[in-house]
């Protein structure tokens, strides 16, 4: 599911993003928007998806954004899937997130129109279950008398749709001002998956490996035993709010809900539900312990209907020309189920047109580097140089057209 979602979102990107980049070059005429040299510029940095205040420009203005950002708590982003060597999980909950999303809008006078095709998933998992599957892939034996208790919920959804957005400005006094902005989406669920496993697992030298949970699993990119449809059909909407006041042209406080208010329906869904149990002392040829559980349950096609987790979202900024002329220093915080994530973000003008944008977030440990300009930007993200073994990943790129 994860490498659908990014790998469809990266498609799209590629192509759109280059068409417009060979637009840029050939628009000797073309103008930046006044968002370019706004105090908020480096706002749109954000990790996860934020409502900012769409432009007031009378001209049009066409811009391409791809954003893509992972992390986990226990295991580096790209051993996700692999043999766990480097493991390092909290003590408690140990989570797991991708955004990555792709918005092509067109702007003008305050209003929005774009097209957006995203990526949501959230993994959540307890120590014992991340325990588990360490040992397992690392060929190790739980210490004698384990009892783990086991949980993880994960959902994973793959969005494609159709917004419309408008700001609304409000001036409070000379130089100060307020702007509301609201979103709306008509969306088509590409595609849908969940995880729910809650039991104990446990390891005895005398007994060997037991394991007892149960189990939900839902899928609508397979079948379960003749069970789901080839090509079920999913739809929803949401709806986002953004406000924004401005004390002074050089300072900013922006407030940001997405998916404030949702709904994602999805008929046709193969659906597990069943308890696995086993007791083992068994390994293969390879080493890894046979657990081959006995499940008893059933399977069913399904309707899923369920809301999108909201996406909230402040941030601050300031211009600080004491540490160079128009150089941009900002905080800001962003919660998603029950994470939350702070960074700080500064943006430093350099030469042509060009400005250096740094940031450090705290949750996962990254930092960014990018550079802005009036015709795009881009930004990569990492915990570490090594990204073999960095436990958050990130790129966000844009490219903007007006005429």
């Amino acid at each position: 599911m994860l490498k659908l979602g990014l790998n469809t979102c990266l498609a799209y990107a590629s192509a759109v993003t280059g068409i417009l980049a060979s637009l840029c070059s050939q628009n000797a005429v073309a103008q930046t928007s006044n968002e370019s040299d706004a105090s908020w510029a480096g706002m749109r940095t954000s990790l996860l998806p934020m409502r900012p205040p769409v432009s007031q420009d009378a001209q049009w203005i066409v811009r391409s954004v791809f954003s893509a950002f992972a992390a986990t708590d226990a295991v580096p982003v790209l051993d996700a899937s692999g043999n766990w060597k480097h493991y390092a999980p909290t003590g408690g909950r140990n989570n797991g997130l991708e955004q990555a999303y792709f918005d092509l809008s067109a702007t003008r006078s305050g209003w929005e129109v774009a097209t957006t095709l995203r990526s949501d998933i959230l993994i959540s998992a307890s120590r014992g279950a991340v325990d588990l599957v360490h040992a397992y892939k690392q060929k190790l034996k739980l210490p004698d008398g384990s009892n783990l208790g086991v949980a993880t919920r994960e959902t994973g959804l793959t969005l494609a749709g159709l917004r419309v957005a408008h700001t609304w400005s409000f001036e409070l006094a000379p130089r100060q001002s307020l702007q509301v902005t609201g979103a709306l989406t008509a969306l088509s669920v590409q595609s849908v998956q969940r995880w729910d496993v809650r039991g104990r697992a446990g390891y005895t030298k005398a007994d060997g490996y037991s394991l007892d949970a149960r189990v939900l699993r839902q899928n609508s990119q397979k079948r379960f035993s003749g069970y789901g449809m080839n090509h079920p059909d999913g739809f929803g909407y949401t709806a986002d709010l953004g406000v924004m006041w401005t004390p002074s042209d050089d300072s900013f406080v922006n407030i940001s809900a997405v998916d404030l208010f949702s709904r994602a329906s999805f008929s046709g869904v193969a659906t597990q539900n069943a308890k696995a149990s086993t007791s083992t002392k068994s390994t293969d040829a390879q080493g890894y312990v046979e657990y081959k559980p006995l499940i008893t349950g059933r399977y069913s096609s399904q309707r899923v209907a369920l809301r999108l987790n909201p996406k909230l979202g402040i941030s601050g900024g300031v211009r600080v020309d004491w540490l160079g002329s128009g150089t941009q220093l900002g905080a800001r915080l962003e919660h998603v189920a029950n994470i939350n994530i702070p960074s700080l973000w500064t943006v430093m003008p350099l030469t042509d047109g060009f400005s250096l944008q740094l940031e450090a977030e705290t949750r996962f440990h990254s930092f960014g580097i990018g550079l802005l300009h009036r015709y795009g930007s881009l930004m990569l993200r990492t915990r570490s140089l090594n990204l073999g073994r960095s436990e958050s990943l990130g790129v966000q790129a844009a490219v903007n057209v007006s005429f």
